[in-house]
């Protein structure tokens, strides 16, 4: 009860305002609103307020939902969803995921497998080798 659901999505197959318009069918009582955004959507469920809405900026489409007991009125949810596309203007705030995350590979014991990457501690820090 006590919880906000966030899903982004970033430059969509359908477009922003596609995107948006289609995450708002999925709540039969979705109203238009510019709270957030021009071409927002509201919507109030039983158990939570659901903010959808575009930052064409970074071109991203944002669903917030905020439960109850986090929103007890729709006010809360637009507040947060306010920060939210306040964060969503720097693209850098995104994750790239195709970016290469590397780890090291120390083998502990008797390690059965390959490796991708083995890493010497050539020097006072620790370097790839590939």
């Amino acid at each position: 009860a006590y919880s906000v659901g966030l899903w982004v999505w970033l430059r969509p197959t359908q477009g922003l305002e596609g995107a948006t318009a289609a995450l708002a069918e999925a709540y039969p009582g979705a109203v238009a609103s510019d709270a957030i955004q021009s071409g927002g959507f509201r919507a109030e469920t039983p158990g939570s307020f659901v903010e959808i809405y575009a930052v064409p900026r970074s071109e991203v489409v944002i669903q917030l939902e905020c439960r109850r007991g986090l929103c007890p009125e729709a006010e809360v949810a637009t507040t947060i969803a306010r920060r939210v596309a306040s964060k969503a203007l720097d693209a850098t705030n995104f994750i790239d995921p195709t970016a290469e995350r590397p780890s090291p590979f120390v083998p502990r014991g008797n390690v059965k497998g390959r490796a991708d990457r083995i890493w010497l501690p050539v020097s006072r820090f620790w370097l790839p080798i590939r």
